[in-house]
């Protein structure tokens, strides 16, 4: 019985290489995985040749044998070769398939099949994320299965990079992929398209498409021409996935039950990230599902060590700026995708209420009022956005209906709150949105 591992990963050469030692009349193979597939088994005939290795490592790995290379002592050797005895063989894969077998195999976070998805039980005691910052979790999250033994050697404690999410169990690894100028070893932000940013450039918004994935990147869908033969932009956009699910493994630690993991190609990511020590550094999210009418985000979170600094209405805050209509078009009311968590919640219900007690103000001020209490209504909606059911949830908390619950019910402007001081407007004040200055 022999084995094979993955020895290193080589972003330059866009190669993996493991090593395969037979010593058995009938040669069994164990491929050990580092991403938490679980064990390859491989029998190979005494005698048989390189080809009968090669076509088997085909159909496990779904790899081309055309981008397959045999060396054996560092030199290449032809597949019509026969397998000798106690011999040490490596295989190294090229290409595109290189690529997506960088990230199959790599440690730090991983895409599984359907088949082979991890329990949802873990021996995560604590992660740290970054450098410095210790969380301990609140629910138990469905990483892979290979990180029970290593955390249990390791103390428990998950190692999560705050720049691009990959993971490790181990102490080391945090350690090589975190470089010197404080960037990580994928580079300096998220990944995807930054669509917001503010004017003291201290805080900006990525948007991933959670369905950029390894099929996408095979066939060369949705990937501009004069990009495809760029392998460093090809792993870019393959590393979007990768960077999506290990966005929803870690909010799952923070949310129960709600976050997409592995069928992330339905959504749209919106990544909060603080620049800090020269690189932008993520702080929270929120997702929308592709086409979802009505729907202002999927689901929301903000990292328990920064939920006391307002990130959690500034995400709202952008989710109803993309749902806001044209100038002349009808009202587009959004709404968050129930259930929402009792903190999720009472955040949304303190955007609201800002929200609204703003829009009344501007009306005042405008003296847009018409007293017809729908027409009002639906004004409050097409400023705010926020969908009509909800505006009359805030009417409601605010005691401002004379018939709370009533949509035709007289409004008690006289009655009406000052304004309140809504952070989420400062810090949109002067910031770059979708290429254009607020």
């Amino acid at each position: 019985k022999a084995t094979v591992s993955v020895l290193y990963c080589n972003y330059n050469n866009n190669d993996v290489r493991g090593i395969m030692s037979y010593a058995t009349r009938e040669i069994q193979i164990t491929v050990v995985s580092a991403d938490g597939y679980g064990d390859m088994q491989l029998k190979i005939e005494q005698g048989k040749e390189y080809t009968e290795v090669a076509r088997k490592y085909s159909e496990e790995r779904n790899v081309p044998v055309s981008e397959m290379r045999i060396e054996v002592d560092g030199e290449e050797v032809d597949l019509n070769e026969t397998v000798r005895e106690d011999e040490k063989v490596s295989i190294t894969i090229l290409g595109v398939h290189g690529l997506r077998a960088i990230f199959e195999l790599y440690d730090g976070g991983a895409r599984l099949p359907d088949n082979a998805r991890p329990e949802a039980g873990n021996n995560v005691k604590n992660v740290l994320f970054g450098r410095n910052i210790l969380m301990e979790p609140w629910n138990n999250s469905p990483y892979p299965r290979m990180l029970r033994q290593l955390l249990d050697q390791e103390g428990g404690i998950l190692y999560v990079c705050d720049i691009c999410l990959r993971y490790s169990a181990v102490k080391e690894w945090m350690e090589l992929h975190i470089q010197k100028d404080g960037s990580c070893a994928q580079g300096t932000h998220p990944p995807g398209n930054k669509v917001m940013e503010t004017a003291d450039q201290k805080i900006a918004i990525w948007e991933v498409d959670g369905g950029i994935s390894y099929d996408t990147i095979t066939t060369c869908k949705g990937i501009p021409t004069s990009e495809v033969s760029d392998l460093n932009k090809v792993r870019s956009y393959l590393g979007r996935e990768t960077f999506c699910q290990n966005l929803g493994l870690l909010s799952r630690f923070f949310l129960k039950g709600k976050t997409a993991i592995y069928g992330t190609g339905a959504f749209l990511y919106y990544t909060l990230a603080e620049y800090e020590n020269n690189a932008w550094r993520v702080r929270g999210y929120f997702s929308i599902e592709k086409g979802a009418r009505g729907n202002s985000l999927a689901c929301i979170m903000v990292l328990p060590p920064w939920q006391d600094r307002g990130f959690g209405r500034l995400l709202i805050h952008f989710s109803y700026i993309l749902g806001r209509p044209p100038e002349n078009a009808a009202v587009a009311e959004r709404t968050p995708e129930r259930p929402l968590s009792d903190l999720g919640m009472q955040v949304f219900l303190s955007y609201w209420k800002g929200a609204v007690i703003d829009a009344m103000h501007t009306m005042l001020d405008d003296n847009t009022l018409t007293n017809v209490t729908t027409k009002d209504i639906e004004k409050i909606c097409r400023i705010t956005v926020i969908s009509k059911k909800d505006v009359l949830k805030v009417l409601h908390t605010l005691n401002l209906m004379v018939k709370p619950g009533s949509p035709t019910s007289e409004l008690r402007w006289s009655e009406l709150p000052d304004r309140i001081y809504r952070s989420e407007i400062a810090v949109f004040q002067g910031a770059s949105v979708l290429g254009k200055r607020l």
